[in-house]
């Protein structure tokens, strides 16, 4: 749980660090294994990983794992965003203040999506011994 990017959450309980909206804790007790959680799912309580999450993390590690699951966050925050404003397309009557907030969240999303995808690239470039330069 070496990341002096990620936020530090823990409590006395537990360890916990989060970013890019994926948690990971680990208890203090020993013999516990760390659980995480996609914050970005579940309402208003945080959702454990599937299996098949874990073995992103597992396969890659803890950047690999919390990059990709972000951006599937991301492109279901996009689709969304975009149904919205197919929505409000159609809406009548028209609510211009709506759709720019929509519009800008959007761009928010697609922006933060980029930056992540290069970080995923970048740790891909590395492990694959290639650089981009």
């Amino acid at each position: 749980m070496n990341d002096g990017f990620a936020s530090v959450v823990s409590t006395p309980d537990y360890e916990a660090k989060m970013l890019y909206g994926i948690k990971i804790t680990r208890p203090c007790r020993i013999n516990e294994s760390a659980v995480i959680y996609n914050t970005q799912k579940g309402g208003d309580h945080y959702e454990e990983i599937s299996s098949a999450d874990y073995n992103l993390f597992a396969y890659g590690g803890w950047r690999y794992g919390v990059y990709v699951l972000s951006l599937s966050n991301c492109r279901t925050k996009i689709d969304k965003l975009n149904e919205a404003i197919k929505r409000e397309e159609v809406r009548e009557p028209k609510r211009q203040k709506y759709k720019e907030s929509i519009l800008k969240q959007l761009d928010t999303a697609h922006t933060r999506y980029l930056k992540i995808e290069e970080k995923l690239n970048q740790i891909k470039s590395i492990n694959h011994g290639t650089s981009q330069e």
